[in-house]
């Protein structure tokens, strides 16, 4: 570090912005039929565009940092749009940070994130959740879950 933090309790976690990965995209895709997540984000200004996700146990697309394996980075400007997410296990679009202690982060943990225009299909509810947003543009999701599906997070 060439600066000081202050104060920071026993197990907090400084990562670099420089090493995050912000700035990619993920256009036209097809992506599915895994035993986990379809996307996870951990980076920022990024796009996830046209991409179909079919068959997804956990998250068809995740946007959280995880502290646990030290990672940190938060998703900020980003757009998730146009996609179809069908055929899921599991929730289709999943935006939530947690803390190290396990609590929820507050708004504001993630800045500026517009999902529209998706379909999300054949999983469990719910379909759409987000937390920690300072600066969400929510529009023209379409959201059909199947009640008889069990989350699987």
């Amino acid at each position: 570090l060439d600066a000081s933090v202050g104060d920071t309790p026993p197990g907090s976690l400084i990562a670099s912005a420089d090493a995050i990965g912000d700035g990619f995209v993920i256009r036209d895709s097809f992506l599915g039929h895994n035993r986990s997540r379809g996307i996870l984000v951990k980076a920022g200004r990024g796009e996830i565009t046209g991409t179909t996700l079919a068959g997804v146990v956990m998250q068809a697309i995740l946007i959280a940092p995880e502290y646990f394996w030290l990672e940190a980075g938060l998703a900020d400007d980003l757009v998730i749009s146009d996609n179809t997410l069908r055929d899921l296990r599991g929730p289709g679009i999943v935006v939530t940070a947690l803390g190290g202690d396990n609590s929820l982060a507050p708004a504001g943990a993630f800045r500026n994130l517009v999902i529209r225009d998706n379909t999300i299909s054949g999983g469990p509810a719910p379909g759409l959740l987000v937390t920690s947003v300072d600066g969400l543009t929510n529009q023209n999701n379409r959201v059909s879950v199947d009640p008889t599906k069990a989350l699987h997070s």
